[in-house]
């Protein structure tokens, strides 16, 4: 096990959460590592993302949908512009 685990690796842990389960079955290991967010998101900002997916899934006229879309491309010209 010592040989093998991924604990330690500095450049790992600075992106993610690393578990290690080791299987009593001859050598056979199973990791899982799971990536840090960057971002902390508030729970206000979760709600918010519920309620805009649900009138955009209610509304019959697809006008939500349109808006939203017009939306997530200006924020990703943005993104390219600024990088």
């Amino acid at each position: 096990m010592a040989m093998y685990h991924l604990s330690n690796d500095e450049e790992l842990k600075k992106d993610y959460h690393i578990r290690e389960i080791y299987l009593p079955c001859e050598k056979t290991d199973v990791k899982i590592i799971y990536p840090i967010p960057k971002y902390t998101i508030s729970p206000e900002i979760n709600d918010l993302v519920a309620e805009i997916t649900n009138k955009i899934k209610e509304d019959p006229t697809n006008g939500f949908r349109n808006q939203w879309e017009r939306l997530v491309r200006e924020l990703k010209l943005r993104k390219i512009q600024n990088e």
